[in-house]
């Protein structure tokens, strides 16, 4: 089976660079080839909840898979460049930058405090990060990938925890700000140096470039609130929560609003953003058994119903999203993708990205 155009995000982990090695064979068994690159995580069953070891493993289509790099240490989540090179980590304290081309590994940021996160630039040459100081005070950080020197560029003071989330091609950087239980929309822009809040609170959904921000409409049948636990913001608003409300479409830079979607008493996501085409596709249902597909042009406020949504976004470039599954059985654990298995494997397995190269 065929399943190109795919990218997926699932993270989680930590990091020490090593030659390529090929796989043990015996211990991963690939059910579906994807014609795509795979970078994925297998963790040894060694001491600790995430074993005393992990392997990034690279795989091609149709050829086996080469370790990247070994990773010691509990990892709280990745990062991916948009050019697909760089796989950044986090720690509680730490943050990492692999060069996916030769394994090598950057230290981005060591701190006596929590780092919150970061995100790459549209480019790939530089990122930002979010740490903790003492006290009250937090740090904004610029680290240069090419000269690899690290810059502290904004200094505050706040009892919020402040997660980046996306760069936008404007220079604007998108942040989520974490506050007794509220989630506050935040942009750090670039060019003039100024870090402020937005309107925006408590978001269902936003795109992974930053382009969009969907909030549900206190009209509709319950309001949006925060149903998550403090985790892994780089992921966490890349599929909506189910949700009854409209969504309605912003845009978190300049405040303009696009349409909505939803709204029609049944449970509806967002599961796939396709940018090129400023498109998203959502699922609706009232049996979980029995769900409607529809796409949503957010620039031409457009709906349209769609029968089969795997194969309608293979069919996006390699910008688009298709959400994976990891699930434990018979003693393996499978990854699966729509109603296929593609992978299967004796230890523990973890997705950092799946895409295809154009």
């Amino acid at each position: 089976m065929k399943l190109g155009r795919l990218v997926s995000f699932i993270l989680t982990l930590g990091l020490v660079p090593v030659f390529p090695l090929h796989a043990n064979a015996s211990d991963t068994e690939y059910i579906d080839d994807l014609d795509a690159t795979t970078y994925y995580a297998e963790m040894d069953q060694g001491r600790g909840s995430f074993g005393r070891y992990t392997n990034i493993m690279q795989k091609y289509p149709n050829k086996d898979p080469e370790r990247i790099a070994r990773i010691d240490g509990r990892v709280n989540d990745y990062y991916v460049s948009p050019d697909k090179r760089y796989v950044g980590v986090r720690q509680q304290k730490k943050l990492r930058s692999i060069d996916t081309y030769n394994g090598s590994v950057d230290d981005i940021l060591e701190s006596k405090n929590k780092i919150w996160g970061m995100t790459y630039s549209t480019d790939g040459s530089g990122l930002i990060a979010a740490e903790k100081g003492r006290n009250k005070d937090y740090y904004l950080h610029y680290y240069d990938q090419i000269n690899h020197r690290d810059n502290v560029i904004y200094t505050g003071q706040s009892n919020s925890s402040f997660y980046p989330y996306a760069w936008r091609p404007d220079n604007i950087v998108i942040f989520i700000e974490v506050r007794m239980g509220r989630e506050n929309v935040w942009n750090y822009d670039v060019n003039k140096n100024n870090f402020y809040q937005t309107n925006y609170t408590n978001p269902n959904w936003i795109s992974y470039d930053g382009r969009y921000v969907a909030l549900a409409d206190a009209s509709g049948s319950r309001r949006n609130s925060s149903t998550h636990r403090v985790y892994d913001y780089n992921q966490r608003y890349r599929y909506s929560d189910p949700f009854r409300d409209r969504l309605v479409m912003y845009d978190p830079a300049t405040g303009r609003s696009y349409g909505y979607v939803g709204g029609n008493g049944f449970n509806n996501s967002i599961i796939g953003y396709y940018p090129d085409r400023n498109e998203i596709l959502y699922q609706s249902y009232k049996n979980k058994n029995k769900r409607d597909y529809y796409s949503y042009s957010i620039n031409g406020n457009r709906l349209g119903a769609v029968s089969q949504p795997y194969d309608y976004m293979n069919r996006w470039n390699d910008n688009s999203f298709i959400g994976t599954d990891i699930n434990r059985n018979d003693g393996y654990y499978n990854l699966t993708t729509g109603d296929s298995i593609v992978l299967r494997a004796k230890n523990p397995i973890q997705i950092i990205i799946c895409f295809s190269e154009n």
